[in-house]
Formats: C-alpha cells, structure tokens, sequence
C-alpha cells in the first residue's frame, strides 16, 4: 500500500517534510506523486527533484530542474541545482553551459566555480580543473582538498599528500581526508603511516558508531 493512501488530508505537507528529514527521499517521492497537483505546482517540482536527486535518481531530478529553469528563467538557484544534477548524470557539458549564465554573479560564483572545476576533473581535463580551482578564494576550505585530488590523479603523490595534510590540519580529522592521505602514501610505498591512518579511520568510525 502506498504511503499516500493512508495519509489523511491537510497532512501531506508534514507528512512528505517528515520523510525528508528522515532521508526516506523514495516514500517522499510516492506520497507526492499521489497528490495529482505535485507536477504542476513550484513546491511540488521542487520536492520532486529534490528528492529524486537525494534518492541518486539524476536523470529524474535534471528533468524536474529543467522544468523549474524554464518555468523561474530568472531563478538562478534552480539553474545552479539544474547544473548539479546534470554533472551528477554525467551531463558535463551541458552542466557546464548552464554554469557560464551565473558564475559570474557575486553570489554563485564560487560555487559555479568549483562545480565547472569538478567538470573538468571529470573529463580528465587536469589543467582546465586546476586552474578553476585555483581561481576559487583562498579561505575555500574546499580548495586543498581540490588541488590535492588534482594532484593525486595527475600522479604527483608527494604533492598530494601535501595537500590533504595541509587540509586537515584546518579541518581538523576528517575520515575521507584521512583515506586519502593514506592512499598517498601507500602510492608512495610508505605503507606504515599508510596503515596508520587506515587504523585512524577504523577507530574514529567505532568511536562514533558504536553500536
């Protein structure tokens, strides 16, 4: 039975929320198709790909985005998510067109930036990705991050790992960050820190799971 069936009226709108902040993004997704208004009302295409895009469904949500950007054209948000969506379904350049209408707006610019970066990383375009990066604000905390995952897959593990060390000590532990570190040195054939930080990631995942 559909979750919708058993919803009682003037409750869709708690009930579909409540599923959000619960993740269950799939059960959002039927109680909302149910609700025949959902595919021609603002909030409805809004929840819709939000939650398909939650739920990894990424052609679905670049569809409902592509709606709301022909319905907002103003509305750079939707067009920022359109993009997002599309990179995730592997829609580069597209995603990347439609990031060259806002990125040069103040307040999307950093953003349209480091997603174009992650585009070009994604065609293997190494230069384009790294001089985007390079371009974003230096107190980006996303920015070592970035570089070093540049670095890594242009194979400069040394300078790497530089990067993600430097990363960490602003960001403090951070269980990917480790991971790649370690990786780093494993490249490296340093296998004893290699090992440690594969250690460090087991014992912090325990000590904040542990059950």
């Amino acid at each position: 039975m559909l979750v919708a069936n058993v919803i009682n009226d003037g409750d869709f709108t708690k009930t579909i929320y409540s599923l959000i902040k619960d993740n269950r993004f799939s059960e959002a997704i039927r109680v909302l198709h149910g609700i025949s208004e959902s595919s021609s009302t603002r909030a409805g295409l809004s929840l819709l790909a939000y939650c398909y895009f939650y739920s990894q469904d990424y052609t679905n949500a670049t569809s409902y985005y592509e709606q709301l950007t022909k319905i907002y054209p103003t509305n750079n948000d939707y067009k920022l998510y359109y993009a997002q969506a599309m990179y995730q379904a592997c829609q580069y350049e597209e995603a990347y067109q439609i990031l060259n209408k806002i990125k040069d707006i103040d307040e999307y610019k950093a953003h349209a930036t480091k997603l174009q970066a992650a585009i070009k990383y994604g065609q293997e375009d190494l230069l384009s990705a790294k001089e985007l990066v390079e371009s974003c604000p230096s107190e980006d905390s996303d920015k070592e991050v970035n570089l070093g995952c540049i670095l890594y897959k242009d194979g400069n593990y040394e300078e790497a790992l530089t990067k993600f060390s430097a990363a960490m000590q602003i960001q403090g532990f951070k269980p990917y960050l480790a991971y790649d570190i370690a990786l780093c040195y494993y490249r490296l054939k340093d296998y004893a820190p290699a090992l440690k930080y594969c250690a460090d990631i087991i014992e912090n995942g325990i000590r904040d799971h542990p059950k």
